[in-house]
């Protein structure tokens, strides 16, 4: 996990802005055993490579492990 992009809707007073949340930020809650955080260069296949947001990222790959970032509103995938 690198980052977050959050478009706030209509019920705020940040209407039409978009807020980026970094995997760093506090709000983040990360459980499980698996998660370590890297600041390593990653191989994003056929995007340009490069380093993450703000140089790190989380990394699990052990089933079960979660993050959790809380918000008020709806969550939609692309």
């Amino acid at each position: 996990m690198d980052y977050a992009i959050i478009e706030l809707g209509q019920n705020t007073p940040l209407v039409g802005k978009t807020v980026v949340v970094d995997n760093k930020d506090a709000a983040i809650r990360f459980s499980g055993v698996g998660w370590t955080e890297n600041d390593d260069p990653f191989n994003a296949g056929t995007l340009p490579d490069g380093f993450p947001l703000h140089n790190s990222t989380h990394r699990t790959s052990t089933p079960g492990d979660m993050a959790t970032f809380k918000f008020s509103g709806a969550f939609q995938l692309p």
